[in-house]
């Protein structure tokens, strides 16, 4: 048996890490899960932007184009995190 090492566009593994980068709560676990990836392959996207750029860690500045991978991660997280709140008690 055999594994095969998917192929992710550069596109995808920048939006990757800039979602990973964007909230200091964030989890390579996470953010890895939300967009199908495991977490050491994250890990190293993220490893490597921040030996490519200098930075040590930190959050990452905003996105200066919109990301269809980030907004999806972002409608998941976010209904994850209000299921978890359980519903709403407004009317």
């Amino acid at each position: 048996m055999s594994l095969m090492m998917k192929a992710y566009s550069a596109e995808f593994k920048a939006d990757a890490v800039a979602l990973y980068l964007s909230d200091p709560s964030n989890t390579f676990e996470g953010i890895g899960n939300d967009l199908g990836v495991s977490r050491e392959t994250l890990r190293n996207w993220v490893r490597a932007e921040r030996k490519r750029t200098g930075v040590a860690g930190g959050v990452a500045g905003p996105s200066h184009r919109a990301s269809p991978v980030g907004d999806i991660v972002r409608v998941r997280v976010g209904g994850r995190k209000q299921a978890a709140q359980g519903p709403d008690t407004e009317a």
